[in-house]
């Protein structure tokens, strides 16, 4: 279910074209709702929704650990979370903000915090590559070609997890729950 095949006309750099039956990545919309109130509208590729929403809780702020969740269920087209720790956390217009343009370094040196994240480890370049292809051998980029992966890798370089999403924040948020649920801090993963 997270594929389709379409009809498309692909056009080559000789100017000719074709008609072709191509893989399309299907998309999903969810309404996460937090606490009882409506908190996102999203769409992403169906598939680990609860990951997604622990990954966007945490990454907005909105929760420190799995700890801080009470309960976390699917429910048609809505993922509802309630927490048992309530954070204000950052509004989801900020942390697009925040985490895609120089506006976080700006005032991150503003207030003279690091801008680097606590890890006490060092990761190989070796292992470094093996990530990078790991990440190129995911099997829905292979297949359409339209989609972010995102990668979670130990510093020694072993392999943890592996997702896919359309959106490049949606990929990273899923990776980033998927810490979460498996009791890994942040700082001990790259």
């Amino acid at each position: 279910g997270r594929t389709l095949k379409k009809d498309i006309i692909r056009m080559f750099s000789d100017g000719t074209a074709k008609m072709i039956d191509d893989d399309m990545i299907v998309e999903k919309r969810m309404i996460l709702e937090v606490d009882g109130s409506r908190e996102a509208v999203v769409i992403f590729t169906p598939g680990e929704e609860e990951l997604w929403a622990l990954g966007n809780l945490y990454c907005r702020r909105m929760i420190e650990s799995i700890k801080d969740i009470r309960s976390i269920k699917e429910d048609g087209g809505r993922i509802i979370v309630e927490r048992s720790n309530k954070r204000e956390g950052w509004k989801l217009e900020s942390r697009f903000l925040h985490t895609a343009s120089g506006a976080f370094l700006q005032e991150q040196r503003e207030n003279n915090a690091t801008p680097f994240l606590p890890v006490e480890w060092q990761i190989s370049f070796d292992a470094i590559m093996s990530g990078i292809d790991w990440i190129s051998e995911a099997p829905l980029f292979r297949q359409t070609g339209s989609v972010h992966v995102a990668a979670v890798l130990s510093p020694e370089g072993e392999r943890f997890f592996r997702t896919e999403d359309v959106g490049r924040h949606n990929a990273v948020d899923k990776a980033v729950g998927w810490l979460l649920k498996n009791s890994i801090k942040t700082s001990d993963a790259v």
